[in-house]
């Protein structure tokens, strides 16, 4: 199945994936995704959209809202289908979907494994964090650590969806191993639980094909600062939640998808 015909049968069973599938006219290429002019622009509609005073606060939640758009349609497509996208945006078209704060992403090729897909995706966005740590005084882990959940959360929930949750971590894995090549000590390490009963216990990676667990639960490292906001209040699965109130709430969320 060429790689174009797995997206249309991703839209078609995943509508909500339509506007970040589809190009326009309005494209870009990686390094003015990158660009001073770009960035502003961005930060600046965020800043006006959720009412935040505080311009890094809206870099970090731009930055979140790009990675679900351009990320989570071919990380689910990795999870539930064969394919491994390419996600080099050099390979790729990008595009503004609507003024400065939405964009959309169509990988062009395959990538040979996820790992490579993960330090092709770390290396296209490592222009991006320099641009965001320079201009609003940002350390880089905490975007790199969107960067990763940006992978791991999506690699996760299509795997529970799907009911193939020992492929959704290893997609998750190797995808996040990837990152690490570029982003080093900057990057948290993966955490991931099964979920038993009402509680949660250890992954076993060595035994997760043969002991497959019904459900996964992976714990954010990052925050999308949306709770800034005063139109917005804090994420089901942020880390900055009481951590008995967000496991009950995520085990309940995951469990009624």
């Amino acid at each position: 199945m060429s790689l174009q015909h797995a997206f249309d049968r991703l839209i078609a069973q995943h509508e909500r994936f339509r506007p970040s599938l589809t190009p326009n006219t309005n494209t870009l290429s990686a390094a003015e995704l990158a660009s001073r002019d770009t960035i502003e622009g961005a930060v600046a509609e965020c800043q006006d959209i959720f009412q935040l005073e505080h311009q890094r606060h809206a870099a970090q939640l731009w930055l979140y809202t790009l990675l679900g758009d351009v990320l989570t349609p071919s990380v689910m497509l990795m999870v539930q289908g064969e394919e491994i996208p390419s996600l080099n945006f050099h390979n790729g078209t990008l595009f503004r979907r609507e003024g400065n704060f939405w964009f959309g992403f169509l990988p062009g090729s395959g990538a040979d494994s996820h790992r490579q897909a993960g330090e092709e995706l770390a290396r296209s966005l490592s222009p991006v964090v320099e641009g965001l740590c320079e201009h609003f005084a940002i350390r880089p882990a905490p975007l790199w650590a969107l960067i990763a959940d940006g992978v791991i959360q999506p690699a996760i929930a299509a795997g529970n969806e799907d009911f193939e949750t020992a492929k959704g971590y290893r997609v998750a894995e190797a995808l996040h191993e990837g990152i690490a090549e570029v982003a080093g000590d900057c990057l948290a390490p993966m955490r991931v639980e099964a979920i038993e009963d009402s509680g949660l216990v250890a992954v076993d990676p060595q035994h997760l094909e043969a002991e497959e667990p019904e459900y996964l639960l992976p714990h954010r490292s990052s925050c999308c600062m949306i709770f800034h906001s005063p139109a917005a209040d804090v994420c089901t699965s942020c880390p900055r939640q009481d951590r008995q109130q967000r496991i009950a709430a995520q085990i309940s969320a995951i469990r009624g998808f």
